[in-house]
Order: C-alpha cells, then structure tokens, then sequence
C-alpha cells in the first residue's frame, strides 16, 4: 500500500522542471508517504527522496546514483574523507544519496588509509594532499572517477613526504607550499601536470626553507608568510615568479614580525604584526613597503592588543583584541586610526575569553561570547554598542557553546549543547523565538556531536552520531523529518569519521 503510493509520487519529482514544486511536492506528499512506509515496514533510509529535492540530483533518482566509477555529472553534490573497514580513510563521494555514496579511489591499498587533506577545487577538478606509500605524502587530484584519481608530482621523491598545504587558486594556477630536498620548504604552483608543478622561488636558498604560510590573494598577487634565512618571518607577496617573488616589509629589523590573520578588504590588507618593540598590533597595507603600517597602538605600551578572529562585514574589518585593561573584547576598523574602535566588552574587567567563531549571516555579525552572566552563548552584532546582543540563551545558567556555524538555503546552522539533547545541531534565523534544534539526532541528553557542517547546494552536510551507526556522514534540509543519515559507510556502531566537506 505505502510503496504504491509512493511511485507515483517520485515520478511526479522526477518529471517537474521547478524546484519549487519538487519542494512542495516532497513536503505535501513524499514526506507523508515515507513516514507510513517506516511505520508500517520499519523502513529508515530516505535518502534517495531527500536527494530528490534538489533539482541538480534528479537524474541519479533515476539513474545509478553516479556509481560505477563514472565521473561526476549534475548528480555529485559533494566530497570528502571518511573510512570504511576494508580502505581506511580515503576519498569518497555522494549525490546525497546512500547508493550514490561511494569511495572514488582507495589510493593507499589496504586499511591504512591515504589521510587526504586540504580538500581544494581548481580548474573542474578536487585538489588534494594524500599519502602512498610508494610516493609518500603528495599532490594528488580527482575527476571524481577511479582513473581520474592521479597523483599530480611525486615532488619529495620516493617515500618522504612533500606534505603540500595551504592550497590557494591564483591567477590561473594553484599555488601552495611544499618540501622537497633540495628546497626545503617553499612555494609552489601547479597548473595540474607533473611538468607544470614547480617551486615559485627559492625564498630561503638552500634546502632550509622558508617556511611560507597565510596564503591570501590581494591586489593581484599572492601573499604569504616567509622567513628568508635574514629577517625573520616577514610580509612577502609573488606575481608567481621568482623575480617577483619579494619580500613586502621588513616590518621588524629585530627579529621576526610574524604576521598573521592576513584579510583583504578592497585595496587593503590587514594583519596583525610584531614590531621591534615587541608590541603586537593591527597593522595594513596597501601592497607597498611605505603604505605597510600599524593601524593603531590599541594597547598603548609593548604589551600589545593581540587582535585576531579577523572578519569582513559591510567593507569594515571586526576582531577581537585587549586594551590591556578588558579582554574579551570586540572592534572593528575603517583602516584609520579614529576608526579603530571598541564594539562591545564583553567582561568589563581583566580575564573572561574574547568573542570567537565569527560568521556572516543576513548582514550582521553572529559569534560566541560569554557575558559572565549567561555562559557562552550565540550572539549577533551591526557594528554598534547597542546592536551587540545575544540571540538566545540556549542552555540557562549553563553554556551551549555554539559551534561549526555555516549558512546553508535561509539559515544559519551551528551546533549547540543543552542538557536534554546533548550537543545537536540547530538553526537560527536571527531571532530568540526563530532559534531552535533541528533533530534531536541521538535521543536523549547524550548527543550526536555534529561536526564538519558544510553547505552544499542549498544543503547542510556534516557529521554525527546516532548512537547506533557511530559517525557518519548526514544530511539536512533545515526540517526534523529532512535531517537523515546519508550512507552507513563503516556498518554497524563503528565510526566513518566523515570530515572536510566540500560541494563539487
């Protein structure tokens, strides 16, 4: 009777041309249908229906869900790594659905796993960092099929490890840092092929290395953090040359500036830098060594302000720092000096942690921040004193530590902790009353521990524990009933340990 129902209906969703009418369609019709099916027959897996709510998968409800080896077409919504018992953790790949959920490539035979890191699109293709035992630790890419699966440069040859990290697109190329022997650790760039993978510049000459970090595009070229062997960790940019390869400002003749938080904002670029006083401060530049300077001197002395947590919201840089009088603060900056000022203390008085997990959301500002009073809990800002406020208390007298925010379709989702769900996954639209759990996924005050959320098409991915089928890739639509598990890739109570999703 259930399952007579329900063919109609997904011929129904596989014919309509508007998602909007997919969407009705599932929430007046299929949702129903499936909730009689479990009650009669005790079935539970409803991805293949989920999966059919977004227009770009229709073809795998029709089809063989991408497996097969084939490579991805409009179906394949998403990757990532996760272990199975018999390849440990590798690539895999889904359409949202569990038989469109499959390993692409077990890269390292056996159980070991290939430990893929650094998951980064490029010219059509998933970049990667993954370990093989023949090649070491290298620069691979996918296509999303089995033979796609190739390793890029075996760069540090035979079994020693190149490690690439830090993997960054610019200007047409895909740029990150890398150990080889006769280098050390400096900066390369790819084009995707073995010839084209070569180190930009020798920073640091010899095989030292100069230990570059903080990738960021700015202005037309790439900056990055390096150590050439003379002045410490400095401010570098590259044109992708070695001639162009230079070296910003020696912000501390002293020793190291160290910057950090590197966050471009139109012809800006802010960070946070050491001088030879040993103070540590806002600073910006406009990609020039004379227009490299402190912002503002926020703690007045050598103690410094320490900022960090950079975010961009409305062309104004926020983040947290001290005055050396309150910590856990919150500012905000124009790039001048009488515009660098204090948003909200949090805890007017030394100690307390400052605001952290920033994220954009509907034109404000939403973070963590404990008050003192309330615990940590979820907050929102406009940038005045007055707009910084606290969204809800989600665990009175207690923290609920909201966490992994990410804004998927109209919402903002986070996990949270309350003492009679645990620490599940919830959604906030901005309100007190619009703020609430999604899917008390494992019932009962134990929790599922969502982690590694990530928006993929409209859709929410991430990680959790049902306390039955141990850590496992899940999927949401923002409603109970739309959060299901995706596949049971490790069957039974083990643990799949999905992470690092990112949308194809």
């Amino acid at each position: 009777m259930a399952i007579s129902v329900l063919a109609p209906a997904v011929g129904i969703i596989i014919g309509a041309a508007s998602g909007r009418v997919v969407e009705s369609l599932v929430k007046d019709v299929i949702m129903p249908a499936i909730e009689h099916m479990e009650a009669q027959m005790k079935i539970t897996q409803r991805s293949i229906i989920v999966a059919c709510m977004s227009a770009t998968v229709l073809a795998a409800c029709g089809g063989d869900g991408g497996t097969g080896g084939m490579a991805p077409t409009q179906a394949t919504l998403f990757f990532f790594r996760a272990a199975d018992p018999t390849s440990g953790a590798e690539l895999w790949t889904s359409d949202g659905s569990e038989s469109g959920t499959r390993l692409v490539k077990d890269i390292y035979p056996g159980g070991n796993g290939a430990n893929l890191r650094e998951l980064t699109f490029f010219n059509g293709e998933l970049y990667f960092s993954a370990y093989q035992g023949q090649w070491g630790n290298e620069l691979w890419k996918t296509d999303g099929s089995e033979s796609g699966t190739v390793l890029v440069k075996d760069i540090r040859t035979g079994l020693a490890d190149a490690s690439p990290r830090g993997l960054t697109v610019f200007d047409g190329a895909l740029y990150f840092v890398a150990t080889d022997d006769s280098n050390g650790d400096e900066l390369w760039k790819t084009d995707g092929t073995a010839n084209g993978t070569s180190t930009v510049a020798d920073v640091n000459p010899g095989p030292g290395g100069s230990s570059p970090g903080q990738l960021t595009t700015f202005n037309g070229a790439l900056y990055f953090v390096a150590n050439d062997g003379t002045n410490g960790f400095e401010l570098w940019k590259t044109d992708g040359t070695a001639a162009g390869t230079v070296m910003n400002k020696d912000i501390n003749p002293l020793g190291s500036s160290t910057p950090e938080s590197l966050t471009a904002i139109n012809a800006t670029l802010y960070f946070s830098a050491t001088d030879e006083q040993g103070d540590r401060e806002l600073w910006k530049s406009d990609g020039t060594g004379a227009g490299t300077v402190r912002v503002k001197d926020i703690a007045p002395g050598t103690t410094g302000s320490w900022p960090e947590n950079f975010i961009v919201l409305n062309d104004t840089l926020y983040f947290t720092a001290t005055n050396g009088t309150d910590d856990a603060s919150l500012w905000k900056s124009d790039g001048s000096e009488a515009g660098t000022t204090l948003v909200k203390d949090f805890i007017p008085a030394p100690g307390g942690n400052p605001p952290e997990a920033f994220i954009v959301f509907n034109g404000a500002l939403y973070f963590r921040a404990d008050d003192g009073t309330s615990g940590n809990e979820l907050w929102k800002s406009d940038g005045t004193p007055g707009g910084t406020v606290m969204v809800k208390d989600i665990d009175p007298g207690g923290d609920s530590f909201p966490d992994w925010f990410t804004v998927s379709g109209n919402a903002l989702y986070f996990t949270a902790s309350h003492p009679a769900y645990g620490t599940e996954l919830w959604k906030t639209d901005g309100t007190d009353a619009g703020t609430e759990l999604v899917k008390d996924i494992r019932v009962g005050p134990s929790g599922s521990s969502p982690q590694w959320l990530a928006s993929v098409n409209g859709r929410l991915v991430f990680s959790a524990n049902d306390g039955i089928s141990g850590d496992e890739p899940w999927m949401s639509d923002g409603s109970d009933a739309g959060t299901i598990p995706v596949k049971d890739i490790n069957p039974g109570s083990g643990d799949s340990s999905p992470q690092e999703f990112v949308g194809f």
